[in-house]
This record gives C-alpha cells, structure tokens and sequence, in this order.
C-alpha cells in the first residue's frame, strides 16, 4: 500500500472516529439523562395521586369523584395511574371500568407497600413497548401507610427521539465520509507530490542519467530528507570521484616499477654477462615496489571497509611502544630517544594496527633524518586521551604541501628512485587505524628543522 492511501485511510479515520465516538456518547447520555428525567416525572404524578388519596381519606368524604379525578390526571400525566390497597388489591385504575377484581403484585408495589420507593422496567404483552413501573408508598398523618400509588408509562417517546438521533448520526456520517474523503485525497497528493518527485530524481541519480537535482525547500521532514539526499548524493559523487583519482593515481605508480621491470628484461635479453646482474638487481628492487603497494592498497582498502569493534584488547602502552622500537629498530641508523611518564597509561586497542602506525611514522623519521640527527618519541597524559608525538630533526616539509601530507600517493619527494621505498600510502594507512581507533593524527613541521608528527587515544577508563 503506498504512502499516499496510508495518509487517506487516517485522515478518514481520524475524521470518523470522533464522529462515532461522540455520537454513542450522545445516544448514551441521552438515553441515560430522558430516562431519569421520565423516572423522576413519574414519581411527581405518583405523588399528587397518592396526596389527593391520603386526603380524601383523611376528610372522611366519599370517594365517587376519585376515579373522575383520576381520569384527568391520565390524560394530563399521558401515563396509566393506579391506587393499590394494602392487601395488593387494586382500588382504582385509571384505565379500569372494574377495579377491585384485579391484584396488583409487581415489585415496586410490593416495596411500597413495605414504606420503601419501588421501580422496575418491563416489556408489554406484545412485547413491542418497555414500560416504566414506579410506586410511592401513601402514608396518614400518623405515618401508616394506607395503600400505594403506582404509575406506569412506556418509553416509546424516548425510543423515537433516540432511533431519530440515530438517523442524524447516519446522515453525518455519509457526510463527514465524503468530505473526509477529499480531504484526505487532497491531503495526500499534496504531502506525497514532493516524495514522487525525490523519488523520480533518485532513480535518474541511480542510473547516472543526471545528477540529483530536487527541490530542498520546506522545514519539514520531507524537506529535510530532500536536503539529507542532495547531500548524500554530494557525498556519492566525492567518493565515486576520488575512486577514479585513486584508480588514475594507482596507475600511475605501478607504471613506473612495471616500465622499469620491462625496460630492464629488454636490456639484459640484449646486454653482456657483467651487466646482466646490475639489471636483475633493478628488477628485483621493481618487484619489491610493487609488492609493498600492493600490500598497502589492499590494507587501505580493508580499514576503509573495516569495523574494529570487538577485536581490541587493553594494552599497557609505554611497555607496548618500548617492546615495537626494540623490536623493529635493534640498531636504528639515527638515535631514538622516548620520553614516556613512569605511570603507565592503559588503552583499548589492536596491537597490530597501532604497531602499523608506529612503523609507518618511524620509517619516514629515519629515511628523512640523517645519522647525525636524532628522533624523539614522546608519551603523555592529556586529559582523557594518550597523546603520542613522533618528532625527528631532519629535512621537514614545506607549508604547502601539509595540508595534502595525508592523502593517498602523496610523497614530498619529488622524482621517483628505485631505492625509495616510499610511495604516499603509509600515512593514509596511519590515519585510517587511528580513525578507527575514535582517534586523531596530525602534523607540524618546519623546513630544514623537522616534523612532529602526533597521534591521540582515548585512555581506558
């Protein structure tokens, strides 16, 4: 079911469902508040009757006009009227030519006659009408209680008023139905015609036919979701576009060794004994090359891919960085000094990768450092975070090329020599494992003096 019918259906339910609810909340209220208002009326005819009887017997006055009176009260009250004896006989009947052959013996007489108030419902014969029986009980002067008077009217009138509010009810129904109806088709077309068109937008994006091109206007979610696709789609283009720079920049650096290698077999098919090693050794440095990028393009590509969470251990971590440096470097070509606190400092990493990061940072220390110059690892607490500082004393690197220092191929060697090792990849490679290690890295650095290169971790708690 699309969207647009989903916002139909509950704009006509929300529409009908107060409708109904208020309507059963009438009838109830109605029915309830007619019913009592009947009940109490009953009780005031029952009254007068059961008062013009006590006084009537009380004057000692015969009672021939009593049953004249009753009749009046009949056709004034539109209810039947009875007067019950003690003994359950029925003295007057206003609907009776032959009162005193009938016993009257309902439950509301029955309590009346015990001095208490007495009601009850109950269907006629025919069982077509429900009528209301209450009695009062008639009490002397002295409190003895002479006979009861009893009235009884049906609720034909209530039921009519209620069947005809019901009818209302319908018709409003019918009405509200229609009007919600196209209000809600209105409604609908309006809320979703922005979602068609993003929709129809995407899919030209999707298929490259064009570039994604809607309209980011409105505070509401749909605009906000316009805004949040234009921005993805930015996002998309970035990335699909440094793919192609990556693919244009790998070609570029595998051209180089492969054009070597290729050079280099052509001569040595043509060349005398003593050259053929010189050559061999070229193609050997070649391939070396291209297996170290190779190698580094396929772990660039897992980090960019890859979530580190599950597969990180607590490591002590100036313990950790002595044991990296005397392992990797026994016998460094330039001195190597670490300043680390006599407190140890726990953080939650993978040993492998961060070792990854040291490596990295130290190679290009020692190949840009001379032997006279030294490197200076230094360890500290800032904050919530280890903050670690490679810093070397060699060449340094210019202003303009800092900001460009982490990209992928980058180098500040200009030219290439098969000997340099280097190839732009082991700084994007550090920078992605401290990314991913919800760190940070950067670098400060003056031409002719050194670089410092820092790295930040968050500490264990």
């Amino acid at each position: 079911m699309s969207i647009r019918w989903k916002i139909a259906i509950l704009c006509i339910g929300l529409s009908l469902l107060p409708i109904v609810f208020l309507n059963t909340y009438t009838v109830s209220v109605f029915d309830e508040f007619t019913r009592r208002m009947q009940e109490e009326q009953m009780i005031d005819y029952a009254y007068v009757i059961a008062e013009d009887y006590r006084r009537q017997v009380e004057s000692g006055h015969g009672d021939a006009d009593f049953p004249q009176r009753l009749s009046g009260y009949q056709r004034r009250f539109n209810a039947r009227l009875r007067v019950v004896t003690p003994d359950g006989l029925v003295r007057y009947d206003s609907e009776s030519g032959n009162p005193g052959e009938a016993i009257w013996n309902g439950e509301e007489v029955r309590k009346a006659l015990q001095g208490h108030y007495g009601a009850r419902t109950a269907l006629d014969p025919d069982r077509t009408l429900l009528y209301y029986h209450i009695a009062l009980p008639i009490r002397t002067a002295d409190n003895a209680i002479i006979g009861a008077a009893c009235a009884s009217a049906h609720t034909q009138a209530i039921t009519r008023a209620i069947q005809g509010i019901i009818r209302d009810y319908r018709l409003t129904m019918a009405m509200a139905l229609g009007v919600s109806m196209l209000a809600a088709v209105l409604l609908s077309y309006t809320m979703t015609r922005r979602l068609r068109s993003l929709t129809r937008a995407v899919g030209r994006f999707a298929s490259r036919e064009s570039l994604l091109d809607v309209s980011a206007q409105g505070r509401d979610e749909i605009g906000e979701l316009a805004r949040a696709c234009k921005q993805l789609a930015v996002e998309i283009k970035q990335a699909s576009d440094s793919q192609y720079e990556l693919l244009a920049k790998t070609t570029h650096q595998l051209k180089t060794p492969l054009t070597a290698i290729r050079s280099s077999v052509q001569i040595i098919m043509e060349a005398q004994e003593p050259d053929r090693l010189r050559f061999l050794n070229n193609i050997e440095i070649s391939t070396a090359r291209l297996l170290v990028m190779v190698e580094q393009l396929a772990a660039l590509s897992r980090l960019n891919a890859e979530d580190l969470r599950g597969r990180k251990m607590r490591i002590a971590f100036v313990p950790f960085i002595r044991e990296v440096v005397e392992r990797l470097y026994p016998r460094p070509a330039t001195p190597i000094l670490i300043e680390a606190p006599e407190q140890d400092i726990p953080v939650l990493i993978m040993p492998e990768r961060i070792e990854q990061v040291v490596s990295n940072l130290m190679d290009n220390a020692l190949r840009h450092t001379p032997a006279t110059g030294l490197i200076t690892i230094q360890i500290k607490r800032t904050g919530s975070d280890l903050v670690c500082a490679i810093a070397d004393t060699g060449t340094g690197i210019e202003a303009s090329d800092l900001p460009k220092i982490f990209d992928q191929f980058f180098s500040t060697v200009k030219g290439s020599r098969l000997t340099d090792n280097g190839n732009g990849l082991g700084l994007p490679i550090a920078r992605a494992i401290i990314l991913h290690h919800n760190g940070q890295i950067h670098v400060e650095s003056t031409p002719g003096k050194g670089s410092i290169f820092t790295f930040s971790l968050p500490i264990l708690a």
